[in-house]
């Protein structure tokens, strides 16, 4: 009886293992090629991190990862088709404040929810929002841009890329703390705004360090000052707004999003390779080159950070009566 027994457990462990050698191995993410979704132009801030993303991921896994332009509906059309997609990580979204904070601030209709239709896989970093005027206004610096916007009330113009862009939310916040009345001149990009202000058609303009700091160099653009909470170090001779209005801050960040339901381990690694990625010096100044910065958050405390910013400018949006149109 024993022996019998004795053979029944070998048979078993052996069939065991053979089923376990048998059964393919799961394999590793990602097995073919990436899609990148960029819901806005080609050139634009986005590019900038969709680019450096990109080719640190191919390097990272011997896998192509593409990046494909969706424009159109501030956001919504790339943003939306990323929220459809299977939630395997071969799509993933190149998404900013734009998309997530401002357009629901400001109650902006969806085809998905900024929030929920999403998995938050980690912030990448800012660009750096500068305020510039056409160089023939006859201000240079921050306070005699308030003084002569409140000698001038309603005349003073400025440039955006459309309602609840952060172009918009920075100069109606601007406005506000500074006590002064603008008149808005919205255009179908973020490109076109810095152009037209440095063309002449408006007056200042919130832009990215990549779109103004051209015009500055034609002597069309001067930047008065940048939007963040501190002194930038890819322009570190300029001020902040804060400087002269204590507190103000604007600063725009750009993150990488799958659909929802991501499974876990192909979040993860996206995390561990965007923040490997952010140690690189080279990634880093490819980076600086378009204006932007690496400051890599990761799962919840990413989520955590959308709630609360989505919170705070809807609730400003709502004080100032900015809605969508």
């Amino acid at each position: 009886m024993r022996q019998l027994l004795t053979s029944c457990l070998r048979w078993c462990v052996a069939a065991s293992a053979a089923l376990l050698l048998a059964a393919p191995a799961q394999a590793a993410y990602p097995e073919k090629t990436v899609r990148i979704v960029v819901p806005w132009e080609p050139g634009g801030s986005a590019d900038v991190f969709a680019r450096q993303l990109a080719d640190h991921l191919a390097k990272e896994t011997n896998q192509s990862f593409v990046i494909e332009n969706k424009p159109g509906a501030s956001g919504n059309i790339g943003s939306a088709q990323v929220a459809r997609a299977p939630a395997d990580g071969y799509t993933l979204l190149l998404g900013s404040m734009s998309t997530h904070i401002f357009q629901p601030a400001i109650g902006a209709s969806a085809p998905f929810d900024p929030i929920d239709s999403f998995t938050p896989i980690a912030r990448l970093g800012f660009i750096t929002n500068t305020l510039a005027v056409r160089s023939a206004l006859p201000v240079n610096s921050v306070k005699e841009l308030i003084d002569y916007a409140k000698a001038n009330p309603g005349k003073v113009s400025y440039a955006s890329a459309g309602v609840g862009s952060f172009n918009h939310l920075s100069a109606a916040l601007f406005e506000k703390r500074a006590g002064i009345e603008l008149l808005h001149v919205p255009y179908k990009g973020g490109s076109k705004a810095a152009l037209a202000t440095a063309s002449g058609e408006t007056d200042m303009v919130f832009s990215s360090i990549g779109l103004t700091a051209p015009h500055t160099k034609s002597n069309r653009l001067r930047i008065l000052a940048v939007a963040e909470a501190r002194r930038s170090t890819l322009l570190p001779s300029a001020p902040t707004v804060a400087d002269t209005l204590p507190g103000f801050q604007v600063s725009i960040w750009y993150g990488l999003f799958g659909p929802k339901g991501l499974p876990t381990e192909v979040t993860e690694a996206l995390s561990r390779w965007a923040q490997k990625m952010s140690a690189d010096p080279e990634a880093r100044a490819k980076l600086a080159q378009g204006g932007a910065e690496f400051d890599i958050v990761t799962g919840n405390q990413f989520l955590t950070q959308m709630r609360s910013e989505t919170a705070s400018w809807k609730a400003f949006a709502t004080q100032n009566g900015i809605k969508a149109q």
